[in-house]
């Protein structure tokens, strides 16, 4: 059972990456290039002298970058290799990843190995089986990782650092659980004010509609739960429809993570209508994290919470397509 709480930060770290990822996918309408390959051991290439002006999103191919891009960089493959500049985030999932960037400003690593030396200007998020930083690594803001390996060279400059290592050793600790349930606390309050900052005037202009039409709303939410997974196994059953599922069912995860955030942003802003955003998000998270945790009832309320927020999400995207 407490073998159980180790594994549980590295999901918490694991869920944080690939929600900032699903955000950037969801808010990045203007991706240059997208790519999803069917056969993985397909190499992308960004050449030395080639510049892209713009998102740049590979999905299930090796890929290999030597140039320029002047937005974001979004990798899901095999083999991942960052070289040159990129003058904005990186988010790369694969087995193996190394990164010699001159320029980049947020990183976010999932793999098996990672290899890096790197001039970050923000912050690296790294979960990792063995991670390794060598000279000219530079991280002018912090560096948090979950990792069983850690290597740090001579020469590493970093800020501020938080390692998570030997999931096994640490599982024995008592403590981690809580200490788990205050990392995903402040995941989801960060997630939250990302949410806020997107979503926030929105959920806002329809909180009347919302609260007066919550009985409609809860259906919604009842009905995507129980719709949406059928047809994702449907299209995974076909031979064409793989990658529609995947993005579908991603986007799913995405919401049924969102929804206990919107929830909570509601609540906060009843018991606490002129205060900031944050300590609205704050006081409606604590309330949820308690109640969702609470034994026999806390599994019920978490699918409650759960489709009320499913039911948001859809209520609020169809008032935008009628406007």
């Amino acid at each position: 059972m407490k073998k159980v709480f180790g594994t549980k930060i590295r999901l918490i770290f694991v869920g944080i990456i690939s929600i900032v990822l699903g955000l950037l996918i969801i808010s990045s309408t203007k991706a240059a290039q997208f790519e999803i390959a069917e056969n993985s051991t397909n190499l992308y290439t960004v050449k030395e002298n080639e510049t892209i002006d713009d998102n740049l999103m590979v999905i299930g191919q090796d890929f290999e970058t030597k140039g320029k891009i002047n937005g974001d960089l979004i990798v899901i493959g095999s083999n991942v290799s960052l070289e040159g500049e990129i003058d904005g985030n990186v988010i790369a999932v694969g087995s193996n990843i190394k990164s010699n960037l001159k320029k980049v400003k947020n990183i976010y690593l999932v793999a098996d190995r990672i290899t890096l030396s790197s001039q970050i200007e923000r912050d690296l998020y790294a979960v990792a089986r063995k991670l390794s930083l060598t000279n000219p690594t530079t991280i002018l803001g912090s560096l948090y990782a979950v990792v069983s390996d850690f290597e740090r060279g001579e020469g590493v400059i970093i800020k501020s650092q938080t390692i998570i290592k030997n999931f096994e050793e640490a599982s024995v600790n008592p403590n981690l659980y809580y200490y788990s349930l205050l990392i995903s606390f402040l995941s989801c309050l960060l997630v939250g004010l990302l949410l806020v900052h997107l979503w926030g005037k929105k959920i806002d202009q329809c909180k009347k509609q919302l609260i007066d039409q919550w009985g409609a709303i809860f259906l919604k939410g009842t009905v995507g739960l129980i719709v949406i997974l059928p047809i994702v196994i449907i299209l995974l059953l076909s031979q064409v429809g793989i990658s529609l599922a995947m993005i579908i069912l991603a986007l799913f995860l995405i919401s049924f993570y969102l929804s206990k955030i919107i929830v909570a942003y509601l609540i906060g802003k009843k018991i606490l209508p002129n205060s900031k955003n944050i300590a609205q998000l704050a006081i409606g998270l604590l309330i949820i994290t308690t109640l969702i945790n609470l034994p026999v009832f806390g599994g019920l309320i978490y699918l409650i919470v759960t489709i009320f927020g499913l039911g948001i999400i859809i209520t609020i995207n169809q008032i935008k397509k009628i406007k």
